[in-house]
């Protein structure tokens, strides 16, 4: 039996049971009368509105046996890795970030969304353009799998979308903009948090009448724990042997105030920064997919290799449409709705998952030839990628540590083309630059 503290509990007051017990009420009557249901929940940072998004899919989906999420809010998404939005199915319940069950391999290995889009930086204000994009694309693909010739069995009827976390401004115009595009027939609104001691005062008969319900970790917040996650379904997909030590080795640890049962302790990510160094990468050839890099305004453009930068980064692995590419896009004078559509599925291709970038190599000319990376996706998934999108998206500095089990000179990205600024070679370096000056002064006397 695991000991649950209340440090990791967050309380539910009776005002909000009722709201989402007419929701899964009313969400179940349309569902018998044959009507789809979409639930959009929004608010600002620490209104609660990722926790309340997800006890109300999880209350639908215990009511109606499954349920359909969109989590537009790629800061913090509720699953998966931040920076990606996604339309998903579930039927099991939707574990708290940082929760046991959260780090399972029943969840790691949990089935594939049906629809993601990978918008880069995890933040709309930072790509409102290439979110509103993207999330009009989900909002189709679920239109798409809820029409009635669709192949789709036992399908939900009731689709559950996690708003982006900013409502003001340009933020409210986006969540607007949500609710519009997904038909929403229920909104639910969150606004500023208020503190524990304060709803404890609210209630005169203590906590008799309030109920909680698991709150993810403060990490959570700014999606540190869903890298944690998301690295170790790197771990589990490279190399299962040692994610299932891990397993062990976390069943003989105490859990107790100093460890606690979220593993946010510092032990993981010192895991998952020994293996990301001794973790063999796939080798992607430059030349075997299109190269999109965003030009700084959320639009793609295409580009012969990827960008300096992109040693160390994310990148979305893609699958675009090859119907139409950037070259026959400017010569072509069609600009009909279907020409429009390939020219949408090109430049906003389907992401089929994330890659962190190792290292890349270069051909005799200097130009990139291949890139070497790590990701969660199987084989025969990682086949069908043809397009690597560059949105100059970076992994927490925590993945970033250095490992004192590596093999490799600077660990955990390692690199062909690097010189040292210190140590070993660092005196020959400034020798070099020494010799360089001195011709350039003789050249100019």
């Amino acid at each position: 039996v695991t000991e649950v503290r209340r440090d990791d509990m967050t309380r539910f007051p009776d005002d909000l049971q009722a709201t989402i017990s007419e929701v899964v009420a009313s969400t179940t009557g349309r569902r018998s009368e044959g009507k789809p249901s979409v639930v959009c929940v929004s608010g600002g940072r620490g209104s609660g509105k990722n926790t309340h998004a997800r006890v109300a899919a999880n209350a639908i989906l215990f009511a109606q046996g499954r349920v359909a999420v969109l989590d537009g809010d790629c800061a913090n998404p509720l699953f998966g890795a931040p920076g990606v939005l996604t339309l998903s199915v579930f039927d099991e319940p939707i574990p708290a970030v940082g929760s046991p069950a959260c780090f399972s391999e029943r969840w790691l290995k949990r089935r594939a969304p049906l629809a993601a889009a990978f918008v880069g930086p995890t933040c709309a204000r930072d790509n409102p353009a290439a979110y509103a994009a993207s999330l009009e694309r989900l909002t189709r693909a679920w239109a798409r799998f809820r029409a009635p010739d669709s192949d789709a069995a036992e399908s939900p009827t009731c689709l559950v979308v996690n708003c982006a976390a900013w409502s003001k401004g340009l933020g409210a115009d986006l969540v607007m903009k949500t609710t519009q595009l997904a038909a929403a027939t229920h909104v639910l609104r969150f606004g500023a948090a208020r503190s524990l001691d304060a709803q404890k005062n609210d209630s005169e008969g203590g906590e008799k009448n309030v109920s909680l319900v698991a709150r993810a970790p403060a990490d959570a917040g700014a999606g540190v724990l869903q890298w944690m996650v998301w690295g170790l379904e790197c771990v589990l997909a490279h190399d299962q042997n040692a994610f299932i030590e891990r397993e062990r080795e976390r069943e003989r640890e105490p859990a107790g105030p100093e460890t606690g049962v979220s593993e946010t302790d510092q032990r993981l990510w010192t895991f998952l920064a020994d293996r990301f160094a001794a973790l063999k990468p796939w080798r992607v050839r430059v030349a075997d997919v299109f190269v999109l890099v965003d030009d700084g305004s959320g639009a793609l453009a295409l580009s012969s290799s990827p960008p300096d930068t992109i040693v160390g980064s994310v990148v979305g692995l893609c699958k675009v449409d090859t119907g139409i590419s950037g070259d026959e896009k400017e010569t072509s004078g069609e600009t009909s709705e279907t020409e429009k559509e390939k020219e949408d599925a090109f430049f906003f291709p389907a992401c089929l998952g994330l890659g962190l970038i190792r290292s890349v190599s270069s051909d005799a000319s200097g130009a990139t030839d291949a890139v070497y990376l790590l990701t969660p996706l199987p084989a025969n998934a990682l086949a069908t990628v043809n397009a690597l999108v560059c949105r100059h998206a970076f992994p927490p500095s925590k993945l970033c540590r250095t490992s004192g089990a590596a093999s490799v000179s600077s660990p955990p990205f390692w690199t062909a083309a690097s010189l040292a600024g210190e140590g070993t070679g660092a005196g020959v370096i400034r020798s070099r630059n020494n010799i360089l000056r001195k011709g350039s002064a003789a050249k100019t006397r």
